[in-house]
Parts: structure tokens; sequence; C-alpha cells
């Protein structure tokens, strides 16, 4: 950023020399207007073309705060479609922030560092960093601004994320204390000891489970955990994951089927894979409908995993790939999750070129679309 008001000022500063060298000697520019208005021309639109190339968007104002130029990356920002030099900030901008800025840079002199926030004409909020600085006495300002809207939502996304894991931590562990606790102060009755146990191995299990998908969706999220591809029939490996789940099924009365044929493959990382289908299968069984049905169909180049049960709310379908995100919290603790499963499903198809989504399914229930890419 530092960088960008020195090449701004500089071209600014450039600018005014070109000027000032023109007035100086009145007699001379008159016997040498043509060609001195051709050279200022191609000095300025060497400037122009300096600032076009940088990626922060730059206004350079003069000593009343009227815009000498702006480059490209400000043009977009703003949405200008017209020619704003000679015009002030309110009539090009309309940004009351902006322009308290550049008269706060003008009196006062010194470097300063700011922050606003615009609405597009999409609806999307974007935040931007602004830096000013005054050119010379009372010469000027440069303003340049820096889009730092992912940064902000990283840093959203991290504060959330702190707060998530310390919660899911925190529930379990202290369970467990509270448990260990009452064991450790005699006398207590050996029924009630091994209910106890019980309570803090399954606590215990659930932070194993959570950590270890901590470690997976980190490894996946940084491009560490490498991916083993061979050319994979998906019909039996999904079949493989029904056996697995076939209890748990059993006891919700939930039939499974898979409607894929023999010979559809996947140049695919097998154990990877065969993750994605077992979250998504058993998020089918356990919140889906009680004797119902949960199916894996091939559909085109897409795999479709469905569920006659209540289905996903269409406000929460675009969060529920996001780390600990839950639409229903409560049922999902009390089943087991961890609120990671579907982050990972999503990181695991994104490593294999492919992805996901969520849908309605027809005429009850959810539907996840798979698309991996053909071999």
């Amino acid at each position: 950023m530092i960088g960008a008001i020195i090449t701004a000022c500089f071209a600014f500063a450039y600018i005014i020399w070109m000027k000032r060298r023109h007035q100086d000697d009145l007699a001379l520019a008159l016997r040498k207007q043509s060609q001195g208005s051709s050279n200022e021309k191609s000095h300025e639109a060497r400037v122009q073309a300096l600032l076009d190339a940088m990626v922060e968007g730059v206004i350079v104002l003069d000593g009343s705060l009227r815009i000498l130029l702006v480059n490209s990356a400000l043009k977009d920002m703003f949405q200008l479609r017209q020619d704003v030099a000679g015009k002030t900030l309110m009539e090009a901008l309309r940004h009351h922030q902006l322009q308290d800025m550049a008269a706060r840079a003008l009196s006062e002199g010194r470097f300063f560092e700011g922050e606003m926030k615009l609405v597009s004409i999409t609806g999307l909020e974007r935040v931007y960093s602004i830096n000013g600085a005054r050119i010379g006495r009372h010469e000027g300002v440069v303003l340049v601004c820096h889009d730092v809207t992912a940064i902000k939502q990283l840093e959203r996304s991290r504060t959330e994320f702190i707060g998530n894991v310390s919660h899911e931590l925190r529930t379990p562990l202290s369970i467990i204390k509270g448990y260990a606790e009452t064991l450790s102060t005699p006398p207590f009755v050996e029924a009630d000891a091994v209910k106890y146990a019980r309570i803090i191995e399954r606590h215990s299990d659930r932070l194993t489970a959570l950590v270890e998908d901590l470690i997976t969706i980190s490894g996946l999220e940084s491009g560490q955990l490498q991916l083993h591809k061979i050319p994979t029939a998906l019909k039996p490996l999904v079949e493989s994951v029904f056996a697995e789940l076939a209890a748990k099924a059993e006891s919700r009365g939930v039939t499974l089927k898979c409607e894929m044929p023999f010979d559809l493959t996947r140049e695919v990382d097998s154990s990877r894979l065969r993750q994605v289908f077992t979250n998504l299968v058993d998020n089918a069984i356990k919140y889906g409908s009680e004797n119902g049905t949960v199916q894996v169909v091939a559909d085109g180049d897409c795999i479709c995993v469905t569920d006659d049960g209540p289905g996903i709310p269409a406000e929460a379908r675009e969060r529920v790939f996001e780390r600990f995100f839950r639409v229903d919290k409560a049922r999902s603790r009390d089943t087991g999750g961890t609120g990671l499963g579907l982050a990972i499903v999503k990181h695991i198809l994104l490593a294999h070129g492919g992805g996901i989504r969520v849908e309605q399914n027809q005429p009850t229930g959810a539907k996840f679309v798979i698309q991996l890419p053909a071999d």
C-alpha cells in the first residue's frame, strides 16, 4: 500500500512539474504551443498508463480537491462510466466519507489510513482500506483504495472458527470432567460407575473424531493431503458403504438403494471418496425419514445422494458446506456429528477437480449432487 502511494505521489508530482514547466516561460510556450501540448499529452498518457497498471484504486486531487485523474481500478470500484476530471469527490462519487478523508489529508498534511464500505449495484458489500497523503504544502492529495473484502472475510471466518472449535471442545470436556470428578469421590454405586465410564468414553470418542476431522480439513484446505488416484468402480464402493451402515439404517427402518451401472468408473482416491459417500449416506439415514429410503443414483455426469426426509431449508443450502454449520444444532450434536463432515466432503471433491451442491429432492427430502471429472 505504501508503494502504491509513492507511485501515485510521483505521478502527481510529475503532472504538476509538467504544468509548471510550461508556465515558467509563457513566451516560449506560445512559440512552441503545438509541440509542447503534444509532449505534455504524451507524458500524461504515460502517467495514466502507469496508474492503470496498479491493482489499487488511485484518485489524484488538486489543491481545491477537484479530481485530476483516476485510474482504471478506481473506476471499476465505483462503477464510473464517464470522465470525472475537474469534478469534486461528491459530484463524481457521492461519498461523504471519502470527501472527509481527502479534506483531512489536505488540512493535516500527514499520511493517514481509513476504511469504508461500499454496496455494489448487485447488492454485494465491499470493504476498502483507504490511504491518503498530501502533496507539498497544499498542492493536492493522493488517495489509494485497496479492496480488503477477502481479508475481512478471512478474519471473520478465523474468528468464527476459533469460537466454534472452543465451543465444540468445551462441551465434551466439561462432561468428561464432571463424571471423572464424580468417580473420584466415593462412595458410588458400581452400576453408576459403569454408566459414567461409558459416558466418558462416548465423549472422548467425540473429541477424537473432532480432532481427526480438524486434521483432515486442515490438510485438504492447505493442499498438503496427498490423493492417490486410481481407476475405481463406483457401484462396488457405494455398496461397501451401504454394508458398513446397514445396521444403522435397519435401526431406523431405512432402505438403502444404489442405482448405478457396474461399468461407471472414475479416477479417484478410493479411501477419500468412500469418506464422501459414508458421510452423505450416514447423514441421509440420520436426518431422513424413519422407514424411508436413501438412494445413490447415477444421473448423467452426476451422482445424486437423496433421502425423503424434511429436506434442507433454501436459506441454509448455501451454508451447509461451511465448517461447523448445522441446520438443526441440537439434533446434530445428539447424533454425534462434529459439524465438519460436509465441509470435508466439499474439499475432498474439490481436490479431485469436482464439486457438490444441494437441492430440494422431489417430492420431499434433500438431494446432494456430486460432480466428478470423467476419466
